[in-house]
């Protein structure tokens, strides 16, 4: 990962992401969507605390409040999962891919079904 902080094609990433996020969260909050369906839906989290805020205490904070949209993503979908994976961090499929292979083959299987 520290291989790619470096480079500048990661922070130009970075902050088309950051600068794009509250337009992309208010189109999808307008569509009101409460359901899922029957969506093959995977939600996997890290088990590490990430830090989203200035300081641990807020971080702490707003890991709940991610953890719980997470699940709640999860639920929105009858065929919707989540886990959580010990010893990751945001870049679970750097850190254990294979958990992230096993996700894409589970969701494969559900729609061959």
């Amino acid at each position: 990962m520290f291989i790619l902080r470096n480079k500048p094609l990661f922070w130009d990433t970075v902050i088309a992401e950051t600068t794009s996020m509250d337009a992309s969260f208010a189109g999808v909050k307008d569509k009101q969507i409460t359901s899922l369906g029957d969506i093959p839906l995977v939600v996997i989290s890290s088990s590490a605390i990430l830090e989203l805020a200035a300081t641990p205490e807020l971080s702490v904070k707003a890991d709940k409040v991610l953890r719980e949209l997470q699940r709640e993503i999860a639920g929105q979908s009858s065929r919707g999962t989540h886990s959580t994976v010990e010893g990751t961090t945001h870049f679970i499929q750097l850190v254990k891919p294979q958990v992230v292979i096993d996700a894409i083959k589970q969701a494969l299987q559900w729609f061959s079904k």
